[in-house]
């Protein structure tokens, strides 16, 4: 049987974990990128 995530009672605790990991991974990318960002095209310059 399916069930909309908005019809449960409370969010899973898999769920939960699973987004608290997902949300650190990104933030750790993020501070990653921001310190040493990426240029999609080689050679490109800054402003």
């Amino acid at each position: 049987m399916d069930k909309n995530y908005v019809d449960l009672s409370g969010t899973p605790d898999k769920t939960a974990g699973t987004t608290r990991t997902l949300v650190r991974i990104t933030v750790h990318l993020s501070s990653l990128l921001m310190a040493s960002p990426y240029s999609a095209i080689k050679g490109e310059e800054e402003g």
